[in-house]
């Protein structure tokens, strides 16, 4: 999470913010996908590494112009 933190804040705080919640949404979605397959159960863990790395991803594409569009600039 530092690392990403790191390569994030090299871009701008906004997207520190936007990487950090499109992990975390990718994976509730996939959480909540695997329980409603009965694939996993509420007490099974699932790793969320990747799901952090995929937000960061995601964040070094998109920040700049999601976060433009959301200040209105």
């Amino acid at each position: 999470m530092f690392c990403l933190g790191i390569a994030l804040g090299w871009v701008s705080v906004g997207a520190v913010f936007l990487g950090t919640f499109f992990g975390f949404l990718l994976g509730a979605i996939v959480g909540v996908a695997l329980i409603m397959l009965g694939r996993k159960g509420r007490k099974d863990h699932v790793p969320f590494g990747p799901f952090l790395a995929t937000g960061t991803v995601f964040a070094l594409c998109f920040s700049q112009p999601l976060l433009r569009a959301y200040m209105g600039s």
